[in-house]
């Protein structure tokens, strides 16, 4: 069995995991101004899902995301802000930068840390930051969702009050068969579609399409495209799936349907995919293993090593 696999269905024992703590003496409860959310890559989207989810979490706070390497003026001058890092391999360019840059303003905020280790573990012990120390598990850190997530809710937890929901996965074999049989309809480039509290979705399943599948995916919000986006298909070319992620078909009837004809009258590949959860929190995790299962499939499709990021290492390491 590929280990991209068993990963997937091992994914229930990222959220069970035992984790280990540092400083934590150092953060309580309090009352923060604001959260923000720092990182990369699929490090970086756990700052997304937590912003959509923040209702569900109980989470009454300004949430912030920055996946760059510099602090927005705004932010870094609000007082009582607790600033969240997170970098699965704990060596992130871009996410030690902010570190440091939060480190030398010496103001009162609040900082707080997970990864499995690296550099990000060494500052964090030498300037005593709490810090969640994931084990790595054989993951790289896009496959690392549930970890992450178990991590960065431990420490809101520690600081907010936070509603604990449970999460019911579905049955990982049913989630196989569902990815290998959306996979399967995939042809050429990918555009993801989403209603705005699932972008989320959308942007795990691009970057998933990306780094796994290595095909050219993009992702955008419904309604917004029917105000730009639809226009520029009227001299595209080349071939194309567009995947609708959990529309609403009864809400936009009139308008889905235009879209679809008018994207089929490209020859383009139209696929409704529904996620059977009940609300946004179950669909988010069903989502998220199917993305992990869509794009694992289409790997083997493309013949590609899902594992591997020859080019994003190349970029890391100049």
């Amino acid at each position: 069995m590929n280990n991209f696999q068993k990963n997937i269905l091992n994914f229930q024992n990222q959220l069970k995991v035992k984790l280990q703590f540092y400083n934590f003496h150092q953060i309580q409860k309090q009352k923060f101004s604001a959260l923000v959310i720092f990182g990369m890559g699929g490090s970086g989207f756990l700052g997304k899902l937590i912003q959509n989810l923040s209702l569900e979490l109980n989470l009454h706070c300004p949430l912030y995301v920055i996946q760059d390497n510099q602090i927005p003026t705004k932010l870094i001058q609000m007082p009582n802000t607790l600033f969240l890092g997170i970098s699965f391999s704990g060596n992130t360019k871009e996410t030690l930068t902010i570190l440091q840059k939060l480190i030398n303003f010496k103001k009162n905020h609040q900082i707080a840390l997970v990864t499995t280790g690296g550099k990000m573990f060494q500052i964090s012990k030498q300037f005593k930051i709490p810090l969640v120390l994931l084990p790595q598990l054989d993951l790289t850190p896009r496959e690392a969702t549930g970890l992450m997530y178990n991590g960065v809710f431990k420490i809101l937890q520690q600081v907010f009050n936070l509603k604990t929901q449970k999460i019911l996965l579905p049955p990982s074999k049913q989630i196989l068969k569902t990815s290998h049989q959306i996979a399967n309809q995939i042809k050429g480039n990918i555009i993801i579609y989403t209603e705005q509290t699932l972008s989320h979705l959308g942007l795990l399943w691009k970057n998933n399409f990306n780094e796994t599948s290595k095909n050219a995916a993009f992702w955008n919000i419904y309604p917004e495209i029917n105000h730009n986006e639809i226009e520029g298909f009227e001299k595209i070319s080349g071939q194309f799936t567009i995947i609708l992620l959990d529309l609403n078909l009864k809400k936009f009837k009139k308008q889905i349907q235009f879209l679809t004809k008018t994207l089929q009258l490209k020859k383009f590949n139209v696929i409704n995919v529904q996620l059977k959860g009940k609300n946004i929190w179950q669909k988010t995790w069903e989502g998220i293993l199917l993305s992990f299962g869509v794009s694992y499939y289409l790997a083997l499709k493309n013949k590609v090593d899902p594992q591997t990021t020859k080019i994003i290492d190349k970029i890391k390491s100049l």
